[in-house]
Formats: structure tokens, C-alpha cells, sequence
């Protein structure tokens, strides 16, 4: 049996898409207070953002039904 934090009705795919935003703003957010360097900041969140993609397309990949 397969258990899921996820509520009923959302999917892996759907809380990769809905976190993306949510992981970005808040990396860069942090990474400008904690470096004071925009340029590293949204580096460091585009990086995090890229390993959620890639764990949605190539680790858990989208399968029908």
C-alpha cells in the first residue's frame, strides 16, 4: 500500500509545478539576505528548480493513468 502526503486529487506533477515557484522566491529570497548578491541567489534557485525538474521528467517520469 502506497501512502501519499499528497492531498486526493494532485499528482507528483501537479506539487513539482505548484512548488517551483514556491522554491525559487524563496532560495532567492534567502540567498539575497544570506549572500547579498543577487546574481549567486538566483543561481543557486534556478539550480533547485532544475533538480525538480529533472526528478519530475527523467526520476519519476509522467506515466498515462
Amino acid at each position: 500500500m502506497s501512502r501519499s502526503i499528497l492531498p486526493a486529487g494532485l499528482d507528483r506533477a501537479d506539487a513539482i509545478l505548484g512548488g517551483m515557484p514556491v522554491v525559487f522566491f524563496g532560495t532567492s529570497g534567502v540567498g539575497t539576505l544570506a549572500f547579498d548578491a543577487w546574481v549567486v541567489a538566483v543561481c543557486s534557485a534556478a539550480l533547485l528548480c532544475c533538480l525538480l525538474v529533472a526528478d519530475g521528467l527523467f526520476v519519476h517520469p509522467p506515466s498515462d493513468g
